[in-house]
């Protein structure tokens, strides 16, 4: 089973960002599935809470290079009304781009999983990125004071294709002090899932929580 896993431990460099954007952009078509404790865009229809936008900081430049044919999101963590603000500027930025954009979040505001699951044309997962990290400044953005040191774990489907894109080295992140890849192995004996089937509980765990729609 291919698998990569990561520390951001300084400002310059962020390997969630590295990984999020060639899970996105490993095809085009299929589907992506954004799920994340809080989702931050700061402006929309001349309202705005602050200055940097994760979308324009290269996240939709990649999911317009990829062309999903659907994007799915799902944020949780809206205690504050302007979270949910930030969160409906997100959708709704989205929609201006895409025309298949379905948000939904935790009535009890107690989603915190930070999940990305890429799908391809036929609705079959390929990679999916599982970890700390929020789709915010802290854990998204470079050269920022206010980062967080955060960790995430990138399972892909064993194919000659997908092992390129992401086991190659990342080239900014080679002088600091990061996990390298981990590759686990299946064991035959064990009655277990495939990398496949993992992942396609993956997302299945992912739309059967208790969720509903995010009207904006």
């Amino acid at each position: 089973m291919p698998v990569r896993i990561s520390l951001r431990v300084g400002s310059k460099a962020s390997p969630f960002r590295e990984m999020l954007h060639r899970l996105i952009t490993s095809i085009r078509g299929g589907e992506v599935y954004l799920c994340s404790g809080y989702i931050w865009q700061p402006c929309q229809a001349g309202t705005c809470l602050g200055s940097y936008s994760v979308l324009d900081d290269k996240l939709l430049q990649a999911l317009m290079r990829a062309a999903p044919a659907r994007i799915v999101t799902i944020a949780g963590k809206l205690d504050y009304p302007i979270w949910q603000l930030g969160y409906r500027n997100f959708v709704l930025s989205l929609k201006k781009h895409f025309k298949n954009v379905d948000a939904y979040i935790a009535p009890r505001r107690n989603w915190h999983a930070k999940i990305a699951i890429r799908l391809n044309e036929h609705g079959e997962p390929i990679a999916g990125l599982v970890g700390s990290s929020n789709l915010t400044r802290p854990a998204y953005g470079l050269n920022s004071r206010k980062w967080n040191f955060e960790a995430d774990v990138l399972i892909w489907i064993p194919d000659s294709k997908f092992n390129k894109i992401f086991g190659s080295p990342y080239e900014a992140f080679d002088n600091q002090r990061l996990l390298g890849d981990l590759h686990l192995l299946l064991d035959a004996s064990k009655n277990q899932y495939s990398e496949f089937e993992q992942l396609r509980k993956l997302r299945e765990y992912v739309m059967e929580s208790e969720l509903k729609r995010f009207d904006v």
